[in-house]
Parts: C-alpha cells; structure tokens; sequence
C-alpha cells in the first residue's frame, strides 16, 4: 500500500507493500501480533501514503512502548532510489461533427513519455551501519504538540509556553530542510538561514533538542488531545542529490535528448507515522476515508475542529532517523603530513583499502566508507545512456556497460570528484 505508481523493488519483486531490510537483520514486520503478548514487534501498522502507520491505543498509553516501536521500525533502512523520466509535449488537433452538421475544432497538448526507469540505490547504504536517531534543536521550527510549528527556547516548557512560528518562519524552515536534502547535510542542522557548515563536525551531535527522544514520546503521552500524531522522519544524507541530479542531467542531454527531463530522488517510507486510536484518527490516516467524508462534507468540518479547536489536535514532529551514504575515517595509523601514496604503500596497495578512495587531511589521511557519488555514477552512466537512446520504459533500469563516450562521462564527474 505504498505511495502510488512507486517502483517494485528488485529485490521483492511482486510485494509492493513489503519493505527490505539490511542483510542478516530480522524484519518485524513479518511476525503476526497476538493480543496479550506485549511483543512490540507484535504490533499491528499499515504501509501507506508511502509511511509506516498504526493507530494501535498502547502506543498512545505508553512512552516506552512508543519510542520501542519507533526505534524498531526506523532503523530499518528505507527503499532508496531515483526516478528519471524524459518527456515532450505534442499538439492533438480533434474535430466534433454535431447532428445538425455544424463542426468544431478542438486543440489540447498531450504529454508524451519518451523514457521513464528508475535505478535502486539501496546498495549505497553503509553495511552493518545502524541510523543516527536525532532531535531538532529547540530554536528549530517544528511541531511539538500542536497544530503549528513551534519553538522552545531555554529548554522545556510547559505546552501552553511553546511559541508558535508565523507562516513565513514555517515556510522558510521547509525550504531549508528540503536544501539540506538536496546538498546531503544532515537533517538536524537544517535551520532556516543556515550558513554551509562542515558535515563531518555535525556528525557527532545528532541529540540537538534538550529533550531526549523518550521525554518527547512522554509528553505525546501525557497530552490529552482527541486526535494526536507522533512522526519520526526517515532521512539519507552525506549524498550530494543536487550535484548528481545536475550531472544526470548533463549526461541524458549528452545523448542529443532536448526535451522535459525529470529526475526525483525518492525513500519509500519515508517515516513512522503513529496516530492516537479512535475513527477520527482512522479517517485522518487513510486518504481513501478522507476521499469518502469529503463526499459528506464531513472532513472538512473535522479538519476546522481539529485546527481551531482547542485541545482537538495536536501532532510531534521532533526528530526521525538518519540514514548515513557515505563517510570518511582515519585510516589506521596514519599522522599528519601522511601523503595518500604513501598511505597506500603502507597498507600493502588498493587491497588494503578494499579499492576505496583516500584523502589527505590535516590529522592524515582519510579513507571513504560507502560509496561515493561519482563512483556510482560512473557505474552506472552506460546503462542510463542506453535507456535514454532506446527510449526505454520500465520499472528498474537494468546495468550495462558499454564503455561508449567515456571522455564525456569523464568531464562530467570531475565535478561529483570534488565533492
């Protein structure tokens, strides 16, 4: 039940509504759940609207219950992949013939997709690596109980005493997450305003807000609204998806491809959704019963109620799980001044480095652990190529080489090298 016209991934081809996991780990999310047990992986959720959902009560009662779920069903890493398309727009010039004999001509523009594949990025992840769980720092935008996002300055406030943001604040704090997206920051310094920062400084303090994930899911619990939501976002970062969209884009019009072009990077899901239990929170979290009371005219009476109510609504959107490319770490033994060659030479040539790249910093030198972006994508330009000139349509791009135009490709990620 995922978001609609998404990609089945290869490796569960056929299970649209079934998530991967990483190797060697235990998906929850097959076990049944049995009333009375108290097995958090027993707990019933939905996959839909591209989010984990459940509306179970105990995890609207119990604090420790929530956060065990959320931790469960965010450190599994979500389907990564991108989406590239390639389109044109034609004119269709129709004439109506009525029964009295009169005609009359209609013109309308058509869209017409000439290539559309998508290529999984799965593979990316850091193995064996766990996410990064984080918080929003409290003079972040964000919603924290109620209906509009708020800030909490000088730590913990009683909710009444948490300041609501105007639209404007709002808006710009969305644009800045999207940013960070896009350049590949992590998602706990994405502030509205934001100066570039260095990544690799921000890795280590992911718990920004002075409340700890727990105390938030105990104030969820200790709020008494009718329909409340928890959310945990589901982030990737340290992949740069504005350079490699650019490049991308280079390299289809590199093939003499001169139309619309669209390339979206995509997770699936892209969070843990939790809602309180009761037929409200039911029609708020199913699109199909939103669609059916709107008929009735009743959900838009519940969406006023439950914004300008008070005490109707409230959502928690404090923090998620961040899913780590690509990073850089000492290599063993090295110091300052250590050239990479020579590092190289030390550790017994590119087999003691398992063919990763090194860098040369000012504590010594750096070897890359994931992979990088331009090495993905040399990876995988010849197959892009070749779906693009034989116009292909299909879920999951299949892998080719080529070895055709390789100076273009070239000049192309000198670029991505540097990032």
């Amino acid at each position: 039940m995922g978001r609609n016209q998404a990609p089945v991934s290869p490796h569960v081809q056929g299970e649209p509504g079934r998530l991967r996991r990483s190797p060697g780990s235990t998906d929850p999310r097959s076990q049944h759940f049995h009333h009375g047990q108290g097995k958090v992986s027993d707990i019933p959720y939905e996959l839909k609207h591209n989010e984990v959902v459940s509306t179970e009560p105990i995890l609207s009662r119990d604090a420790k219950t929530l956060v065990e779920f959320l931790r469960l069903h965010g450190r599994i890493p979500p389907d990564f992949f991108v989406d590239i398309k390639g389109t044109h727009i034609e004119r269709h010039t129709q004439t109506i013939t009525y029964s009295n004999g009169t005609t009359q001509t209609q013109v309308h523009n058509v869209t017409i997709v000439d290539f559309s594949f998508s290529i999984d990025l799965l593979d990316i992840f850091i193995s064996g690596e766990e996410p990064i769980f984080y918080t929003l720092g409290d003079d972040v935008p964000a919603y924290r109980g109620g209906m509009h996002m708020s800030v909490e300055m000088e730590g913990p406030k009683p909710f009444n005493e948490r300041t609501e943001v105007n639209r404007s604040v709002y808006s710009a704090q969305k644009e800045a997450l999207n940013i960070a997206r896009q350049l590949g920051l992590p998602p706990w310094i994405a502030v509205a305003g934001m100066q570039a920062r260095d990544v690799e400084a921000s890795v280590g303090t992911p718990q920004a807000s002075s409340r700890t994930l727990e105390e938030w899911a105990e104030d969820y619990i200790r709020t008494k609204r009718t329909m409340k939501e928890f959310k945990l976002s589901k982030e990737i970062y340290a992949w740069d998806i504005q350079a490699l969209t650019t490049s991308l884009e280079y390299l289809i019009r590199s093939t003499g491809y001169r139309t619309d072009i669209l390339i979206q990077f995509k997770t699936k899901p892209e969070c843990v959704h939790v809602y309180s239990s009761g037929i409200i929170s039911k029609i708020f979290s199913s699109y199909l019963l939103i669609f059916l009371t709107s008929i009735t005219l009743i959900f838009p009476f519940l969406w006023l109620w439950r914004r300008l109510w008070p005490d109707a609504g409230g959502k928690w959107e404090v923090g998620g799980a961040a899913f780590r490319a690509k990073r850089w770490e000492l290599v063993p033994g090295t110091r300052p001044g250590e050239t990479e060659y020579n590092a190289l030479v030390r550790l017994g040539g590119p087999q003691g480095v398992g063919g990763r790249r090194l860098r040369a910093g000012k504590e010594g030198v750096w070897v890359l652990k994931g992979v990088h972006e331009a090495d993905w994508f040399k990876e995988w330009e010849d197959s892009i190529r070749c779906g693009v000139n034989e116009r292909l349509k299909t879920h999951w791009l299949p892998k080719r080489m080529i070895g055709a135009q390789q100076l273009m490709v070239n000049a192309i990620t000198a670029g991505l090298n540097r990032i």
